[in-house]
């Protein structure tokens, strides 16, 4: 398994309800992703922040996220976000 997380600072907290109306939009898209264990969507209202964290099954579809549509989606809305 190979762990992946990214975090997002978010504006105010109307950015917290549209990322969470995001996420949920969002979500089922990532089902059956190959390669994929788990993505969890994390949201902090108090200090308004989105992030991702991922368990990925294969190495090599970790990296074929990286360089596919999903991230380069988030990052034209959202800028590119440092990936641990």
């Amino acid at each position: 398994m190979l762990a992946m997380h990214y975090r997002i600072p978010l504006a105010d907290h109307a950015a917290v309800t549209a990322i969470r109306r995001r996420a949920a939009a969002r979500g089922p898209l990532f089902d059956g992703m190959p390669g994929l264990g788990e993505k969890l969507f994390l949201v902090d209202p108090i200090r308004p922040c989105y992030a991702t964290f991922y368990l990925w099954r294969e190495a090599d579809a970790a990296l074929a996220f990286l360089e596919g549509g999903f991230f380069k989606a988030l990052t034209q809305t959202f800028g590119r976000p440092e990936v641990k």
